[in-house]
């Protein structure tokens, strides 16, 4: 075999390591060429003979300690080291690997080399590899990298260098040369955009599953059984493996009862807000400044969704942030902060929206807050879905009683617009009965500020209703009967005479079956929405 030999060892330059790249190149060399077992005095030969005349001239000047050690390879090769490899400054070596930053296009496995040769002069011991990843972590180029690496909790060097070399393929497959030999990259995407685009591509492979619902790159499957989740289980995991995706085991929660998502608990009974969310508000100190205040705020939104009529339990503390306010905490803000807190313990269960169940969107208004709830039918009774409700401006606080009324009915669609449109039909419930009849106009006979907030509730399916509350209605039809200034001989004599009134009985009847055109005289029609039937002694008036 006919190999060609190392070129000369050259002494001048780094020395160091140009000693150690050329004994590791010869020793490949002997043992190539088959020569591990020829006399020690012809291998020194032949390493003086490879090294060059420097190398000879060097060697000249050794000082062996026993006679016979210049014919011994081993021991000219530890002449060498000394001569070559002088002992290193250990402050001085480190310096130098801290000081050891990625070049301006220069590749990251070019960098990462160099790193490790560094390490290897620093007497790093067991910590060389986590040293190496946080030098990787300060040096390298790319700050976006950088803020990468810092959002991981458990990196590791390996971990550090998969995801550089990752990030730099990506960079070179987007990049392109023009002719005149520039290289340009092509437009990124933005973090948006890739993560619409991750989430179609998720939406698209798990097509067609039940029980089973994507954000992103979570994947959360639930059943009503445990075989049933089983076996939806397996159709996820056999649609993962179809397309070549991996999991992360850690990241792997599996026969959960109840489970974190999106900052929500859900389980059997509902969604509820994460637990420790609602012990870090109520840990929270009292404001002491307007920042203090619209953190408070932000965390309490966090969960706006399960406390009911919101904007009114916190409108003490928004004056607070008003333009001009003096920040001042009082007795009510106090009162109103300690409230707050105590309705985050009892804040209820909400259900899980099903579009085939009856719906109801229930909406209110005070003088300065408007609030709105959406409920979903269990049986007999209506369960909460989602609270939402906003403070009014300035303007709005001066509306009408019935404008804010119709205010809070908008916005009530707006806010639950993902939930209620394209549904077949729901109910929008008001406790205000003269807004039911005023909607019940054409449009041209509304004001126009009631005809823009009608025009903006018109994408809602047109079979909709729009109702008042039963316990309202009652309410007010029994205070008015009661405050009527009538004896009871009086009462039931009005019953008796209304029973034998065939014009009476009439409009009673339209009263609950409808009102036909022309049923009635245009007195009893104008009226209808103001007529309301009270049993007395068993008869009606």
């Amino acid at each position: 075999m006919d190999l060609k030999p190392p070129e000369s060892l050259k002494l001048t330059g780094n020395v160091d390591e140009n000693w150690r790249t050329f004994k590791q190149q010869f020793r490949l060399y002997v043992s190539a060429m088959g020569l591990e077992t020829k006399p020690e005095a012809r291998k020194v030969a032949l390493l003086l003979t490879i090294a060059g005349p420097q190398a000879i001239e060097v060697f000249n000047t050794f000082v062996f300690d026993n006679p016979g050690d210049e014919e011994k390879l081993d021991a000219v090769l530890s002449k060498f080291d000394a001569h070559c490899s002088p002992k290193k400054n250990e402050t001085y070596e480190r310096y130098v690997f801290r000081s050891r930053t990625q070049r301006t296009h220069e590749p990251f496995d070019s960098f990462l080399t160099d790193l490790r040769l560094k390490a290897q002069s620093c007497n790093f011991a067991t910590l060389k590899d986590s040293m190496i990843r946080d030098q990787i972590v300060f040096g390298v180029e790319d700050n976006k990298i950088r803020e990468r690496l810092l959002r991981e909790t458990e990196l590791t060097l390996a971990g550090a260098i998969k995801i550089c070399q990752a990030t730099e393929k990506t960079h070179t497959d987007q990049a392109y040369t023009t002719d005149g030999g520039v290289q340009l990259q092509t437009l990124r995407l933005t973090a948006q955009a890739q993560t619409m685009s991750s989430f179609r591509a998720m939406e698209q492979i798990i097509e067609g599953l039940e029980g089973v619902r994507v954000y992103i790159d979570d994947i959360i499957i639930w059943g009503s059984t445990a075989q049933e989740h089983n076996v939806r289980l397996c159709k996820v995991m056999e649609r993962i493996q179809r397309y070549g995706l991996k999991l992360n085991k850690s990241k792997c929660e599996f026969g959960v009862e109840e489970i974190l998502f999106l900052g929500d608990k859900l389980s059997a009974r509902g969604v509820q807000p994460d637990q420790d969310k609602i012990k870090a508000i109520q840990n929270m100190p009292r404001p002491t400044d307007k920042t203090g205040v619209l953190r408070v705020m932000g965390m309490v939104n966090f969960i706006g969704k399960f406390i009911p009529n919101l904007t009114a339990k916190t409108s003490c503390i928004r004056e607070l942030l008003h333009k001009g306010h003096e920040f001042k905490w009082t007795v009510k803000h106090e009162h109103e902060w300690q409230q707050l807190k105590k309705t985050l313990t009892t804040s209820p269960v909400l259900s899980f929206y099903d579009h085939n169940k009856k719906i109801k969107l229930s909406t209110d208004a005070s003088k300065d807050g408007i609030g709105a709830v959406l409920l979903q039918a269990e049986g007999e009774h209506w369960k909460p879905v989602a609270y939402a409700s906003r403070a009014m401006t300035k303007t709005e606080c001066r509306y009408a009683q019935i404008e804010k009324e119709c205010l809070g009915l908008a916005y009530g669609l707006e806010r639950f617009h993902n939930y209620v449109y394209g549904l077949p039909s729901f109910t929008a419930e008001t406790d205000h009965r003269p807004l039911v009849s005023i909607i019940k106009k054409n449009l041209n006979e509304m004001s126009p500020r009631i005809q823009r907030l009608m025009m903006k509730m018109q994408r809602a399916t047109p079979d909709n209703s729009v109702s008042t509350t039963d316990e309202d209605v009652q309410c007010h039809v029994n205070m008015v009967s009661a405050a009527l200034p009538v004896s009871d001989i009086k009462s039931r004599q009005i019953a008796e005479a209304t029973a034998k009134d065939v014009e009476l009985l009439h409009v009673m009847k339209n009263m609950e079956d409808g009102w036909p055109a022309g049923s009635c005289p245009r007195f009893y029609h104008i009226r209808e929405h103001h007529l309301s039937s009270v049993v007395c002694h068993q008869l009606n008036y």
